[in-house]
């Protein structure tokens, strides 16, 4: 049985909360790592996507496609009410439950929010099953390139239109309400 590593980071946009997950098998993760790395910029410590260019980001989608990693972007539409709080909610039991869908044990990375990691432990301790295992830590995004990429799928699809078409196929949109 093998381990999947999966990534974890969110973006909110006007109407839309957006939780990306990038998956992995372990004994790929360092070739990734290593390719993400190669995607920094001289005096870069990391890539932020909406940090960067709009030329730079056009060139950059393509690299990241050849970085070969699933990727799925979980989607909470507002509606009148509901805080943030509740999108990442609903976003993050998803992504559990997917994770776990998987029978394989799952190592889940989620960006550090600092004073706010605490608010995700009762989602993820609600939403999961006892098996397959899944474990989960919060770090700092500089720290981890693989969060990177969650990063930037999280910003393509929030972006829409002709971003979002340039990924085609290769990340699942899913809808959580």
């Amino acid at each position: 049985m093998t381990e999947l590593l999966a990534y974890v980071d969110e973006s909110e946009r006007p109407g839309r909360y957006l939780m990306s997950c990038v998956v992995i098998d372990r004994a790929d993760a360092g070739r990734a790592r290593s390719a993400a790395r190669g995607l920094l910029l001289p005096g870069q410590r990391r890539l932020h996507f909406h940090s960067e260019s709009d030329r730079r980001q056009r060139s950059l989608v393509a690299d990241l496609l050849a970085i070969d990693v699933g990727a799925s972007v979980f989607v909470c539409r507002s509606a009148p009410g509901r805080r943030t709080a509740q999108a990442r909610a609903a976003c993050l039991a998803a992504i559990v439950l997917d994770l776990q869908s998987t029978g394989e044990p799952v190592r889940l990375t989620l960006e550090s929010r600092h004073n706010q990691d605490a608010d995700d432990h009762p989602i993820i301790w609600a939403a999961r099953r006892p098996t397959p295992p899944l474990t989960y830590e919060h770090v700092s995004g500089a720290g981890e390139p693989l969060l990177w990429l969650a990063d930037a799928y999280a910003w393509l699809v929030g972006a829409g239109g002709d971003w979002q078409r340039r990924l085609g196929n290769s990340v699942r949109v899913i809808d959580v309400g």
